[in-house]
Formats: C-alpha cells, sequence, structure tokens
C-alpha cells in the first residue's frame, strides 16, 4: 500500500467495536503519527454478542437492560483505546444501528416505511445516546444517508471498511453500504480508494497460523487466494504493533470471551482488499 501522508483524508469504518483495531489498528496508528486525517465510524455497539455478554455481566440469556449495559460498555472501551491511539474523540463517531442487522437494513428493512424491529432493544429507533444521530430509525436508506454524508463532509480520500468476502453479515452488509454510499456521494468516486479488511473467514483457517504470533505475515486464507482479488499488504513498524497490542487488550469485554483470536490479528502486516469500480 502507498505510503501515508499528511494530505489524507481517511475514513475507517466497523461493524463493531474492535473490529477497527483488528482489521486497521495499526494503519489508525501510522495514520495519526504521520499527521493524516482520520475518522473512525462504529456502526453498531456489538451488544448482540451473547457469549460475550454472559461472560461479561454473568447472564447468558441477556434481557433488554444488560443488552444495552454490554453495548454502552463497548462503546466506552472503543473511545478510550481509540483516544490512547491519538484519535479526537469527536473523530470517533457511532452510529447506534442494532447488531446483527446490518444485512436485514441491506436486503429488506429499506424505507422508513417498513423499519428494522430490534427485539432485544423492543424498537424500531436506537436505544443509545452517544451517536450520530439519536433516536436514528432502523432503515436501511437512514444508514446509507448517514454514511454519504459523513463521507462528503470529511472530504474523505482513503476509505476502509469490512470485507464483502467475511463470514459475518454485518461485515459484508456494512461493504455493500460503504460502496453504494462512495458512488452515490457528491464528490467523484474516482478521487477515494476503497479498501477492506477481512475478519470472519473460516473460523479457526484465518488467520493463520491461529494465535499469537506477531513475528508472522498475515495472508489472505486460501479460499481468497484470486487474481481478481487485489490484496495489499501494510507492513506494521515495531512501535505500531506495541500499540496495536495494547488497544487489544484494552477491549476487557473481548479479551474475556476470545482473547486467542483477537491476538490472532497482531501479525507484521495488516490485510487490505483494494476494491475497484
Amino acid at each position: 500500500m502507498e505510503t501515508l501522508k499528511k494530505d489524507d483524508r481517511i475514513l475507517v469504518l466497523a461493524p463493531h467495536p474492535d473490529d477497527e483495531i483488528l482489521g486497521a489498528g495499526g494503519y489508525i496508528y501510522t495514520a495519526l503519527k504521520n499527521k493524516a486525517k482520520l475518522q473512525v465510524i462504529i456502526a453498531t455497539n456489538g451488544e448482540n454478542f451473547g457469549y460475550a455478554v454472559g461472560r461479561r455481566l454473568g447472564n447468558f440469556l441477556p434481557v433488554d437492560k444488560k443488552t444495552r449495559e454490554f453495548g454502552e460498555a463497548r462503546q466506552k472501551e472503543a473511545i478510550k483505546l481509540l483516544k490512547n491511539l491519538g484519535l479526537k474523540q469527536e473523530n470517533i463517531i457511532f452510529l447506534g444501528f442494532p447488531d446483527k442487522s446490518l444485512k436485514p437494513l441491506w436486503k429488506k428493512n429499506w424505507p422508513a416505511d417498513k423499519p428494522y424491529y430490534s427485539p432485544l432493544f423492543k424498537s424500531d429507533t436506537s436505544p443509545f445516546d452517544n451517536i450520530y444521530k439519536p433516536k436514528v430509525l432502523f432503515a436501511g436508506h437512514k444508514l446509507l444517508g448517514i454514511l454519504k454524508e459523513i463521507i462528503v463532509s470529511f472530504g474523505s480520500n482513503i476509505i476502509i471498511t469490512s470485507s464483502i468476502y467475511d463470514d459475518h453479515s454485518d461485515h459484508r452488509a456494512l461493504a455493500r453500504f460503504t460502496k453504494k454510499a462512495i458512488e452515490e456521494s457528491t464528490k467523484s468516486p474516482n478521487e477515494m480508494e476503497l479498501y477492506s479488511y477481512l475478519i470472519h473467514k473460516h473460523r479457526l483457517l484465518y488467520p493463520l497460523p491461529y494465535g499469537l504470533y506477531p513475528g508472522k505475515s498475515l495472508n489472505p486464507p486460501l479460499s481468497l487466494r484470486k487474481k481478481t482479488i487485489d490484496w495489499q499488504k501494510f507492513p506494521l513498524s515495531k512501535k505500531a504493533i506495541l500499540a496495536k497490542e495494547r488497544a487489544l487488550l484494552s477491549y476487557d469485554t473481548q479479551v474475556e470471551a476470545m482473547q486467542k483470536r483477537l491476538l490472532s490479528f497482531l501479525r507484521q502486516n495488516e490485510l487490505f482488499n483494494k476494491v475497484e469500480d
């Protein structure tokens, strides 16, 4: 990947808190050290991770109160560790859409008269306070409109989002929303570079080897090593690797549930797919 420059304006989008660090934590650290302008957008608070909720709050069948409490905890973790990386709080944006709702928002819950109803929140609007648009309606056109608004207002020239090849439906859907937002923005899509990062692919088969191997490279899974996919490596300095490790281990709610998986993404490089038209 090209060297980051001071005049770059970078948006990093994540489906859930922790994806931004797993996929691009070293990139974020390096961009900020190079004085680039950067914003992190997190689409959901990741509240619908039942196993982690149970480990954190002692209830493996979460009720609404505990679910919201868990989502708020993940949000606070993300703010704290991103600020530790050097990002100002005003550049950390939460959208407040429900965890595991992005696929239905893309597929069917698009118009205002057919919003997504969250069974956890018992509502079709967000209960979270610290979000971009309070009480946002859970509708696909709302999410698309917000992404277009942020892309245009920030003047992004580099956008990094989740992958269309990811096994998690939220990740695939956010990739589609991001690409559509770029295509429909008032700024020419040709003026923006779009990259994606992969998190979920064939559990225990990506990344390989599984576990903490900071001296090894992060490589694409065998099933996605195709000429049609433009994989690019972003090498990480020792300081960037250390900063990423500290950030990952600061996600207490996730470390409690899947520390080994988190640390599997601590490698000599980060991996991105350059998305073409």
